[in-house]
């Protein structure tokens, strides 16, 4: 689903070569590798999602970075860019170290879990990621990917993973925003 397939639906390259034992018993289907039905429909569609975005990378990739770099830039103007961070490299660090999708960001001071149940009940979907995301601040803890990352506590408890994807638009990204910068003004 991560490029336009339906959920529920993969597609696995095996080496040549390479052992691979049965995931269920039963009937004999693909090489004997799984049993029941193909889902054709769903491999179908994955295959033509496929296809699209072998014909559109470049430019799905280059919406997804702009979406990402102004969802970036609307925080830190929002919240003060003495509060946010981008966890890992550079947002100008360039694709060969970054996502062009997805941004981990953390907020000093923020509760990723606070922020994640006002953003949900704005029906809008993000994650704390790495971080654990309990609502009480008190009971958070810093995951080991964000400690070895060096990301400092008071920032690692406010660590939000948010994504965008190839029909992201302006208005979602300045409601998501809002809705981030909202919260941790609270």
């Amino acid at each position: 689903h991560k490029f336009g397939a339906p959920k529920g639906v993969a597609a696995l390259y095996v080496r040549s070569g390479t052992a691979l034992p049965s995931m269920l018993l039963g009937g004999g289907q693909e090489a004997g590798r799984r049993a029941g039905t193909e889902a054709v429909p769903q491999i179908v569609a994955l295959g033509a999602a496929a296809a699209v975005v072998g014909r559109e990378l470049p430019e799905i990739a280059a919406h997804m970075r702009r979406c990402r770099d102004e969802l970036f830039e609307a925080i830190a103007e929002g919240v003060g860019r003495d509060r946010v961070r981008v966890n890992g490299p550079a947002l100008s660090a360039g694709d060969a170290k970054r996502l062009p999708n997805t941004l981990s960001i953390a907020i000093r001071g923020a509760s990723a879990g606070a922020v994640l149940a006002d953003l949900s009940r704005r029906n809008i979907a993000a994650s704390a990621s790495a971080a654990c995301h309990a609502a009480d601040a008190a009971h958070a803890q810093v995951s080991f990917v964000l400690r070895a990352m060096g990301v400092p506590t008071e920032y690692a408890l406010g660590t939000l993973r948010l994504s965008v994807g190839r029909h992201t638009t302006r208005a979602e990204l300045r409601a998501a925003a809002a809705a981030i910068v909202g919260s941790c003004a609270k």
